[in-house]
Order: structure tokens, then C-alpha cells, then sequence
């Protein structure tokens, strides 16, 4: 059973498991401590609901909120964690009216997945600055749970977030079969997209998803999960077309999907863009030049033991790829510099080798919950310089 006892899936023995595109996924990633919840999310005017006595901002809440957030100077988006709050709360608002004023329509709520981690926490950054100044937390909500007949939305849920969130927690849970990261590589980039890509990709809003790149994708995936029908997504106890018989995905989908996460876990996160053409808008760089931008949705990608397995993920991101570590990790944008007065100096049989501290990272994790001599012997290296490390680690 994993340290995080998320879920305790059964074991399975699948014989012809499909090929499965093995793409990485791509793009910048933040590894943190993720905390994933399902709220129930309205969006309303400040003249709607400052109509009706509502003042978040002073503290004149609606009845159950959870959280709320400002979307510009005309918009905020209020969150509840009972789908009876949030109708209740939609119910009380006057009806909003279209921009030409021909008709009226009233506020509805939304099922979405709120994903929240502590921006100090974060691990590694593309741009230290920029994540610091969304405040304390940084969160997402654009990812909204909703049927296949969202047309505009479906393959948001459907086709991105979903199958990358399963194949994340299926890779950790070690269900006994080989399940690559879900690509998502083409989704990383600032350009436009046509409708034919979108098309291609997510299956357009008029043509059939169900033939799209990423649908196939996502029915290999179920398939080596067991679940010949790619197009379930509902609990098993729940029945009908979309229930999946699935063991495995059941699991996944009662315990990772549609349940709050007891305690925050460390994930790595991606940013992809949302292909659709009423997602993308001209915006500017910081030099003035104008460029493609995105709404873009932050998906978990992968899922860590531990936070010493997250550390080494980071530092060898950092290696590899760039970027900016956190206040705790700085001084280590290359492994040598490891070896400073914030840092555990690096065991000389190690440093002699020329062997990383991502190695003994990893060969530290090897030892958990030996005694320091014993590891030490193992390793080749003395009971301080475990002691050190386990310290620096936490543990």
C-alpha cells in the first residue's frame, strides 16, 4: 500500500493489454503539495449580488461558501461544497441579462475540480515572481465536471484532466500493469489552434470525439485498466451506460476523482492550453509584442511517495530542464552547488564517484527506516552523513 493511502487497489493480471502512446506529457511542470477538492462553483456580477446584500470582500458571505475568487473588476466566482448551497445561492441572485438586453437567463452552478497548493511550497518554478504574486495559495477551477453533451467544455474534463489524473494515480498505485503518463504534449504551446486540430485532437464540437487523438488515447488507457468501454466515467454503483466494471478505474474514480483528498499530496502539475477557439485571446508579452494566450488548465501529471521523492524530482528537473527552485532548494540550480552551509555537504565516496545527490536521494529512500549505521553500510558512507540528509529531509 502506497504512504499516502489514497486508495488500496486490487491487483490484476490482464492478459493482450493494447499499445499505449507513451508521450511525456511535455511542457514546464510544478511539483507541490496538491490538495484536490469537488465544489460546486457560481459566477456572478458585483451588481448582482451586491443587490442582494452580498459583500464577500466585507465579510457578508452567502450562506455556505467555501472560498471565493475576483476574476477581474466584474466578476467573481463563488464556491460551495454542496451542490443545495450553490442552487440555493443561484436561486436568490437576479437573472442576468445578454449584452443587447434581448433576454434574460438565470445563474446555474458548476461542478468543478478546485485544485489549491501554497505557493511557498512549490518546489520549482518557471517564474518565481510571477507564481508569488497570485498570493498565498495558487488554484485552479477550469477543469468542470460535466456530461459528453457539453459540446464546448466535454473534452476539457473528458479528454484532458480525467485520463491524466487516472493515469498519474494508476502509475503511483502500481496496479500491476505498465500505464505510461497520457501525452498531452501537444498542448503545451502558446500558438493558435484551428478548428481542424481542435478537431483532430478533441473531436470538434459538431464532429465525433469519440475518434479524436486523445479519445483513442484514453481508451487504451481504460483498456489496460480493464474497462473496455472508453467512454465510462461514472462510479460503479451508480449504473447506467457510463459506470464503468472496471475494478481498477472504479477505485480511481471514488477514491482520486469525485472525493476530496484527505490531506494535500505531492503531485506534479502541468499547465496545457485549452484548444478551443472561445478559449484563445491576443495578449501581449513583456515586451509589447503581441501573442496567442490561452485559458489554460492545470492537470496532475504524476504522483510522489513522499516529500523526499518530490525533492529529487525537482533537483533533477533543475538539472535537466532549468528553471527556478523554491527559497528551500535554491543555492541548487546545479547539483554541485548541493554542497553549501544550507545543504548536507555531499558523503566524499559519492562526491569521488561523481555520483549525484539525486542518487543518494534515491538510495536514501532504499533505507527508509533502517538504522543509520545499517544504512550507512549499505551505502558506503558514515551513520552522520544519514543522519544529516534524513534530517534535512524531515524525516
Amino acid at each position: 500500500m502506497k504512504s499516502m493511502n489514497l486508495f488500496a487497489p486490487e491487483p490484476t493480471n490482464m492478459d493482450n493489454i493494447p499499445d499505449i502512446p507513451t508521450g511525456e506529457g511535455g511542457g514546464f511542470s510544478r511539483i507541490a503539495p496538491v490538495t484536490m477538492r469537488t465544489l460546486f462553483r457560481v459566477g456572478a456580477k458585483p451588481e448582482n449580488y451586491n443587490s442582494i446584500g452580498i459583500e464577500p470582500e466585507t465579510n457578508a458571505p452567502p450562506d455556505g461558501l467555501f472560498e471565493y475568487e475576483t476574476w477581474g473588476d466584474n466578476w467573481t466566482a463563488f464556491y460551495f461544497e454542496a451542490v443545495e448551497q450553490a442552487q440555493a445561492f443561484c436561486d436568490s441572485l437576479p437573472k442576468m441579462t445578454t449584452n443587447d438586453g434581448s433576454r434574460q437567463f438565470p445563474h446555474r452552478a458548476e461542478m468543478v475540480w478546485y485544485m489549491s497548493y501554497p505557493a511557498a511550497e512549490v518546489l520549482n518554478y518557471e517564474n518565481l515572481d510571477q507564481l508569488l504574486e497570485r498570493g498565498e495559495f495558487v488554484t485552479d477551477s477550469n477543469t468542470i465536471i460535466t456530461s459528453f453533451r457539453s459540446k464546448k467544455i466535454r473534452h476539457i474534463f473528458h479528454l484532458i484532466s480525467l485520463p491524466s489524473m487516472v493515469s498519474a494515480v494508476a502509475r503511483w498505485a502500481e496496479v500491476g500493469v505498465d500505464i505510461p503518463k497520457y501525452d498531452l504534449s501537444e498542448l503545451v504551446s502558446s500558438r493558435e489552434y484551428s478548428d481542424e486540430e481542435f478537431g483532430r485532437l478533441c473531436g470538434g464540437a459538431e464532429g465525433n470525439w469519440k475518434t479524436s487523438a486523445l479519445s483513442l488515447q484514453r481508451d487504451a488507457l481504460w483498456a489496460a485498466l480493464g474497462e473496455e468501454n472508453g467512454s465510462a466515467y461514472v462510479v460503479a454503483g451508480k449504473g447506467g451506460k457510463y459506470a464503468t466494471t472496471s475494478t481498477n478505474l472504479d477505485t480511481i474514480l471514488s477514491r482520486a476523482v469525485y472525493s476530496d483528498w484527505p490531506q494535500p499530496i505531492w503531485c506534479r502539475v502541468i499547465q496545457v492550453a485549452d484548444p478551443h477557439k472561445n478559449a484563445q485571446y491576443e495578449g501581449e508579452d513583456a515586451d509589447g509584442n503581441v501573442q496567442i494566450r490561452h485559458r489554460r488548465v492545470s492537470v496532475v501529471s504524476e504522483i510522489f511517495d513522499d516529500e523526499e521523492e518530490a525533492i529529487a524530482a525537482a533537483l533533477k528537473d533543475a538539472e535537466e530542464n532549468g528553471g527556478q527552485l523554491s527559497p528551500r532548494l535554491m543555492g541548487a540550480e546545479s547539483l554541485a552547488s548541493l554542497d553549501t552551509t544550507e545543504y548536507p555537504e555531499l558523503p566524499k565516496a559519492y562526491a569521488d564517484a561523481g555520483i549525484s545527490a539525486v542518487d543518494l536521494l534515491a538510495d536514501l529512500k532504499d533505507q527508509n527506516g533502517k538504522p543509520p549505521a545499517i544504512a550507512a553500510r549499505a551505502l558506503g558512507v558514515s551513520a552522520d552523513d544519514v543522519e544529516a540528509w534524513r534530517k534535512f529531509l524531515g524525516e
